[in-house]
């Protein structure tokens, strides 16, 4: 009789969701993984990971004594973790919601096509290219894109796929929620044509964070202390995620959000000290 996911112990389940992880983004897993990040024997590890493929055989290629791991099969799907990359911290606190003394502001988290994040995987793991139908404002009900996928930024409830647009012969990022269907894995047109370098998703800018000097002095130091600006500071970003990570920590993303900060600098408490060399890979500069 088929073992089911309720009727394993709770500190089992937590190890099954994390291979099935480590299957999913990196792409492989081994009994010292396990050992490594719960403190178990290997004996016990070896028994985790035999569970998971008595559960799921289809999900697993054979053991790869060369590497010594498994790895996932291309019939890959997660069973017992979501590909809708919801933070789980904020899972945690969404089960203390019947506490009277915590609160929590829901999020809207996007529907996303079953299936389609293990294709993305897949896709990326072995450099192929797909064919997607992808929504947007000016296509609502959604175009054919053929795209090379190069990697998934989380942004928020807003995650992106980072992939070259055949169609518009550049690097671009798309929404994963608004993918229409499982994308098809194709032969790969880039053996064909040579493709630029994602130099923006390949190098790293350095943003040094500062409390905003037009604020009074104690303000500053409340922004300092507030944010622990002397010891988070600076902070290493890809160039392609730093218009996202401006807006997602409410700091200005344009000349006209600078000007505002001048002259209402709780509006932006926090600035980047080096503003002219980072205004130069936002999107209204690209």
């Amino acid at each position: 009789m088929e073992k089911k996911f309720v009727d394993v112990p709770w500190g089992v389940q937590k190890r099954l969701q994390f291979i099935e992880f480590h299957l999913l983004f990196k792409r492989e897993i081994n009994s010292r993984t396990l050992v490594m990040r719960f403190g178990i024997s290997r004996q016990q590890a070896s028994g985790d990971i035999k569970l998971y493929k008595d559960m799921y055989p289809e999900n697993l290629l054979p053991y790869n004594a060369t590497n010594k791991s498994y790895r996932p099969s291309k019939a890959f799907t997660p069973h017992f973790i979501s590909e809708s990359l919801t933070p789980s911290f904020n899972e945690a606190f969404e089960e203390l919601s019947d506490s009277k003394s915590i609160e929590t502001i829901p999020t809207l988290n996007r529907s996303q096509t079953k299936g389609f994040l293990s294709k993305i995987m897949l896709a990326i793991e072995s450099e192929s290219d797909i064919q997607a139908i992808y929504k947007s404002s000016s296509h609502p009900f959604g175009t054919k894109r053929t795209l090379k996928p190069c990697g998934i930024a989380y942004v928020g409830n807003r995650p992106h796929l980072r992939a070259y647009c055949y169609d518009h012969n550049q690097y671009r990022d798309f929404v994963l929620s608004r993918f229409s269907f499982r994308p098809e894995i194709i032969t790969s047109i880039s053996s064909k044509v040579e493709l630029p370098e994602d130099t923006a998703w390949q190098e790293v800018i350095s943003v040094v964070l500062e409390a905003n000097p037009n604020l009074c002095e104690d303000g500053q130091y409340l922004i300092v202390e507030e944010y622990n600006l002397e010891k988070v500071s600076p902070i290493n970003i890809r160039k392609s995620l730093l218009h996202y990570f401006f807006a997602h920590n409410n700091m200005p993303i344009n000349e006209e959000d600078f000007t505002l900060a001048k002259k209402q600098p709780w509006s932006f408490p926090v600035l980047a000290k080096n503003w002219e060399e980072c205004k130069t890979y936002l999107f209204h500069n690209c």
